[in-house]
């Protein structure tokens, strides 16, 4: 009889133990993102009627992407944010087959905007085939949004360039 209750008893804690850990499984990860860095607004210098800066053509909103060991690097060059922005934020949601990530600045302190670089990693993303989408309050059309498609399976790799003609980028 006391065998029987000593057993159910070690059960019962050995399920109350189980119930508040976190188990995690190989290859059972969600994917999340996040922003890891971002700089500071990129010096250009005017050449004429062409406006140059020392790492890609402002003229242009560049994202590239690479991808390695299941995690994906996405830059997106030449994001606009006022020049005061206070923190740059990058909220990042990855449901389906879609990446999202809406750009975000704390403050607009100054009547002037400027470009930055900002660098995600998304981790625990198998290969596959994604839409990238980023919103951002600064994007030159109607609904702020870049729109890539990304196949992981056949591109570990890309770039995509949208052709900017308004203040900032010329």
């Amino acid at each position: 009889m006391k065998k029987g209750k000593i057993l159910k008893l070690i059960l019962f804690i050995v399920i109350v133990i189980f119930s508040f850990c976190e188990c995690k499984t190989s290859g059972s990860s969600s994917p999340t993102g996040k922003l890891i860095s971002n700089s500071d607004c990129l010096k250009s210098t005017s050449n004429g009627n062409n406006l140059t800066t020392s790492s890609n053509d402002p003229a242009y909103e560049i994202i590239s992407y690479k991808y390695d060991g299941n995690v994906l690097k996405i830059t997106h060059q030449n994001a606009a944010f006022n020049c005061c922005p206070g923190k740059i934020g990058g909220k990042t949601i990855i449901e389906s087959k879609k990446i999202l990530i809406n750009e975000k600045e704390s403050k607009s302190e100054c009547c002037c905007t400027c470009l930055y670089r900002l660098n995600y990693e998304i981790t625990e993303l198998i290969p596959d085939n994604y839409t990238l989408i980023i919103f951002s309050n600064y994007i030159p059309n109607k609904n702020h949004t870049l729109i890539c498609n990304i196949d992981l399976i056949n591109n570990k790799q890309g770039v995509f360039k949208f052709s900017r003609n308004s203040y900032p980028w010329i």
